[in-house]
């Protein structure tokens, strides 16, 4: 299953070869040579090792303060709209089932004076 030529071209346009800068790398580190590439490996669940040592591969999630306070607010707004509809719906079903004679909470009819 590779890639015919025209979609690895199309994939190398959408999707540029990344051409590392040594030059920007902090102090002491170095490019991995082809002969180095037998060190790495991958296990059945897909993580990476080192010569025989798991790489933490770490993704972060950091939401600015206000991007923090929106979730809040729409956390909050969709519990009360969530709440609003149980409610709702029980108090639907409570008129109906008063109707037709099944359990419920029943409002209480007062006597019809005679």
């Amino acid at each position: 299953m590779g890639y015919s030529e025209q979609e690895r071209e199309r994939a190398l346009r959408e999707v540029p070869i990344s051409v590392p800068d040594p030059e920007e790398w902090p102090e002491g580190i170095r490019q991995i040579g082809i002969s180095e590439l037998n060190n790495l490996g991958i296990d059945r669940k897909g993580a990476f090792y080192w010569n025989g040592r798991l790489l933490k591969v770490q993704k972060l999630l950091v939401l600015s303060w206000w991007q923090k306070a929106s979730a809040v607010i729409v956390t909050v707004t969709a519990a009360l709209v969530a709440l609003s509809t149980i409610i709702q719906g029980v108090a639907a079903y409570n008129a109906w089932a008063c109707t037709v004679g099944w359990l419920a909470v029943c409002p209480a009819v007062p006597p019809v004076p005679s």
